[in-house]
């Protein structure tokens, strides 16, 4: 009899040991990931993330602004194509943005979707430009993308 009692003391113990293991991975895991989550929300919240990614590259919305401003100045458009291509700028902006956002991190897929969406925002300017200030926003980018050192993977000649 007494060695029943040991052997279940020895499992009840086991037993207890592996429940409270098996808590604690749960607790370590559910702790080592909660940081990560946070981190990214805090980032995001922040604008952290955005300053890594994007506004080092394109810069903040006043930055912006001046650009485009001094860009339709350049290319003498009129208030009418001024206020249609600002339009088709922040559609094509919020499109690629959200783009960006649900991608699954597919580098080539992303490439090639704001490539095309680069091409559709680009169809519909040149039919709100002429020519001749179609062509010379095609030059004021080619100057702008040497400026930045270009992109990685080349230009695509647009």
């Amino acid at each position: 009899m007494k060695f029943f009692k040991i052997l279940s003391l020895i499992f009840l113990t086991a037993f207890i040991f592996s429940c409270s293991k098996k808590t604690n991975e749960v607790a370590a895991t559910t702790k080592s990931t909660a940081p990560v989550a946070e981190s990214r929300d805090s980032a995001s919240d922040d604008g952290e993330r955005r300053g890594r990614r994007g506004e080092g590259r394109r810069g903040n919305p006043e930055e912006r602004a001046k650009r485009e401003a001094e860009m339709y100045a350049q290319l003498n458009l009129s208030e009418a194509q001024q206020t249609k291509v600002k339009e088709i700028n922040e559609k094509y902006r919020t499109k690629m943005r959200t783009a960006r956002e649900n991608s699954d991190g597919d580098r080539d897929a992303i490439r090639a979707n704001m490539m095309k969406m680069r091409d559709e925002q680009h169809a519909e300017l040149k039919n709100i430009m002429t020519a001749e200030q179609f062509e010379k926003f095609k030059k004021i980018q080619e100057a702008q993308r040497g400026k930045r050192g270009g992109r990685r993977g080349g230009g695509r000649g647009n």
